[in-house]
């Protein structure tokens, strides 16, 4: 049980750390494009769907920037389409 609550304050380290170089590196599309799925996994959706924008932002309309957009726009809402 210990090495649960180990792996799990493991991985709170990692998020926060790639939060804050996101916050440093505004820019840095790559780290945007690996935040996305880890704040998915782990429920941060509004974040999830912060990066996501970020993405069209930095790499463009896509079709798939866009499907992120709205994957992570429908769990932060919890199912709830909203214009």
């Amino acid at each position: 049980r210990t090495d649960l609550n180990r792996s799990q304050v493991d991985l709170e380290r990692m998020v926060e750390r790639l939060h804050a170089h996101l916050a440093d590196a505004p820019n840095d599309a790559k780290g945007f494009e690996l935040a996305y799925p880890v704040y998915m996994r782990i429920g941060r959706y509004d974040q999830a769907q912060a990066a996501a924008q970020r993405l069209i932002e930095l790499k463009g309309p896509s079709a798939d920037g866009y499907a992120a957009l709205a994957e992570a726009a429908m769990f932060a809402a919890q199912g709830e389409a909203t214009p």
